[in-house]
């Protein structure tokens, strides 16, 4: 019974196949924060880098708008118009703060989940106005989660901004003399300097849950030991149809090693155990090669072959071992081997006459 409840436990991280499918069904993680944080930097860059032609265009517009005012009467008619071009200025000041907050937005959103696009998130699903099932939601782990992280994020947000407003507030007083000139760049610096210090406490928190919610997420996909053998009896068959296909495997391996050694120059046996066949061509292998080798039945069977297509068959039973264990077919003999090699295709090449 222990046994059988922690298999049923999600204990097991989630598989390739796992991740692609709730990547399909729109499950993916991203945090809100990381999203949040991007747009408040490229609205504060944004500010920064246009502040003196927003501000030179909203005079300029002021001015002549208050001399227009000055000039012409008040109508039913002409209202409209005067409406339609403060609306449009304001439109053109604030269009390169908008458009570079939403380039912030869509790029950190696909640095985080890349390009995905799907409509199973908008799919009906009747789960989602069971009272009971949102209950379960509004009193989940995940639910607490976010609310501690939310109160959390308002108490550090709103220290630091409280801790720099009031470090301004000496300075206030010493504005009253100022030109108005002096007073808008005052209240500039202390915008900027309050924008500044959010968004980079803001950018911390948002690392931090970066890093919750991709735990968070990971999480929530584990697998129990039976999903994962269900998995791979859907993605590759039973495991009777996988053993069989192995085996089918091991013996189209054997008879493409077979049919090498009646190509071979000798084969090294121990006399029982172990057989290596080896091949050598001069001038077109720099050492000889392993084209075929076996223990027991392999190794009789290696034997029977060379014997039938006349391959001497030399009992040399160190060299045999050595070979077996420390050279894969089709790779060439290592140096350490060579003598001994050597030596046994010497013998091989007397016994046919070959210089």
């Amino acid at each position: 019974m222990r046994l059988q409840f922690f298999a049923r436990e999600p204990t097991e991280p989630a598989t390739p196949r796992r991740l692609e499918k709730a990547r399909e069904q729109g499950q993916v993680f991203r945090s809100p924060e990381v999203v949040a944080v991007a747009t408040l930097l490229a609205a504060y860059l944004a500010l920064v880098a246009t502040s003196a032609w927003t501000w030179d265009r909203l005079s300029r517009f002021a001015v002549r708008w208050w001399g227009d005012l000055s000039r012409m009467e008040l109508t039913p008619g002409n209202l409209p118009a005067l409406a339609w071009q403060a609306t449009a200025i304001g439109l053109l000041a604030a269009a390169p703060v908008a458009g570079l907050v939403l380039a912030a937005g869509l790029l950190a959103n696909y640095l985080q989940v890349g390009f995905l696009f799907t409509l199973r998130p908008l799919a009906p699903d009747l789960r989602r106005i069971d009272p009971i099932q949102g209950l379960r939601r509004m009193l989940s782990r995940r639910a607490l989660a976010e609310l501690v992280k939310s109160l959390a994020k308002v108490a550090v947000v709103g220290w630091v901004a409280y801790r720099t407003v009031a470090g301004a507030l000496p300075k206030l007083p010493l504005l009253l003399g100022s030109s108005p000139g002096g007073v808008l760049a005052e209240t500039a610096r202390l915008v900027g300097l309050l924008l500044g210090r959010v968004a980079l406490t803001m950018a911390a928190l948002a690392f931090l849950d970066y890093l919750y919610q991709r735990w968070e997420y990971f999480q929530s996909l584990r697998m129990t030991r039976e999903e994962i053998k269900e998995e791979l009896r859907e993605t590759e068959g039973s495991p009777e149809i996988r053993q069989a296909i192995r085996r089918r495997q091991r013996e189209l391996a054997r008879r493409r090693m077979m049919a090498e050694v009646p190509k071979a120059d000798v084969v090294v046996t121990n006399p029982t155990h172990y057989a290596v066949a080896l091949r050598y061509v001069p001038g077109e292998m720099e050492a000889p090669v392993v084209v075929a080798k076996g223990r027991g039945f392999v190794a009789l069977r290696i034997r029977e072959v060379a014997a039938a297509a006349d391959v001497p068959v030399v009992e040399n039973p160190e060299l045999a071992r050595g070979l077996y264990f420390s050279v894969e077919i089709g790779d060439p003999v290592p140096p350490e081997l060579y003598r001994a090699v050597a030596e046994v295709l010497a013998f091989v090449y007397r016994l046919k006459g070959k210089v």
